[in-house]
């Protein structure tokens, strides 16, 4: 949040569709999953690991199609916003990329524009996949309200 107030310390910075917390967690969550992807592909004995442990074999599988869906989700067309794809840190701006060049930004990734729209897009995947979620409303953080209830997310 830190960020959005002061922009790392240069002063304020704007935010929209296409800068804002959404669009971080989500390059965050690209990259990530990129990472993790070419670390397994490059190196050696992988194959023979998972040759001797089924059972983590199937669980990489299970995290190669975790990857993937989510990968979808985050990646609209099949290519990735440049700024997501070479990690380049864009903070408050869209540089001078222009109408086109905004507008393509856009549709790369129009599903992580909106905090709420990219939060349900991404618990759904894993929602699918077995994983449980909380969820919190900024109040509940670091307090106790006995009145609260958990309640089923609605993805």
């Amino acid at each position: 949040m830190a960020r959005y107030r002061i922009a790392d310390g240069r002063g304020g910075t704007k935010v929209g569709a296409l800068n804002n917390c959404a669009q971080d967690a989500a390059q965050a969550l690209y990259v990530a999953i990129s990472s993790v992807g070419r670390t397994l592909n490059g190196r050696g004995g992988v194959a023979e690991a998972l040759a001797c442990h089924p059972d983590n074999a199937c669980r990489l599988d299970d995290l190669r199609a975790v990857g993937r869906e989510l990968r979808a989700v985050l990646v609209t067309w099949g290519s990735a916003r440049d700024d997501w794809e070479y990690s380049i840190p864009v903070l408050g701006g869209g540089g001078n990329d222009g109408l086109l060049g905004s507008l393509s930004k856009a549709v790369a990734s129009w599903r992580t524009m909106l905090p709420p729209v990219a939060a349900r897009a991404l618990a759904e995947v894993f929602l699918e996949h077995g994983a449980s979620a909380w969820v919190l409303r900024s109040a509940q953080v670091g307090g106790h309200d006995p009145s609260i209830e958990p309640f089923v997310p609605n993805v």
